[in-house]
């Protein structure tokens, strides 16, 4: 009489990492995936309050759009709300909330309409404000950004600058 053993054999433990090989290749790249689309919502979320609350300065100043990028190295810090054209008279004039600009994910900038040709993606001669996905993350994500125009429409540009036909808008 043959004695039984407990446990799994060698072929069917094999075939359980497999398994499980498989499920992690699909999954992880899928994960990444919802992840960076995620951030990218928010990113574009945040582009488009910056560009109201740039279309809200413009109103009060004059018509005087701010331009700049949000600094990379900190909070805007303190100093006089004045009618000057740089990125963190939003946050000194309080239309928006100091934050530490540089510890999020995406660059933030903000642009004057009708200056085409401006630095990162300001590009665009109807831009207000933008945000481009940093150099932290491979390909494709890194070269995600989004333009916020004058009248709050989002669009998505493609890798390598602005398009010459425009792209989907997002909806918000």
């Amino acid at each position: 009489m043959r004695a039984t053993r407990a446990g799994f054999t060698l072929v069917e433990l094999l075939v359980i990492v497999l398994i499980v090989a498989v499920l992690a290749a699909v999954s992880i790249p899928q994960y990444q995936r919802s992840v960076e689309t995620s951030r990218a919502q928010d990113a574009a979320g945040m582009a488009n309050m910056l560009a109201a609350t740039s279309r809200m300065y413009a109103m009060d100043h004059g018509n005087t759009f701010v331009r700049g990028d949000l600094p990379a190295d900190g909070p805007c810090g303190s100093g006089s709300c004045g009618s000057g054209t740089d990125a963190c008279d939003l946050v000194r004039c309080k239309y928006v909330a100091d934050d530490d600009w540089g510890s999020k994910m995406w660059s933030f900038q903000m642009c004057r309409p009708a200056m085409a040709g401006g630095a990162g993606c300001c590009g665009d001669a109807e831009g207000v404000a933008c945000a481009s996905r940093k150099d932290t993350v491979r390909d494709p994500y890194r070269n995600w950004s989004y333009v916020v125009n004058t009248m709050g429409q989002i669009t998505a540009l493609p890798a390598g600058g602005f398009p010459t036909t425009a792209p989907e808008p997002i909806r918000p």
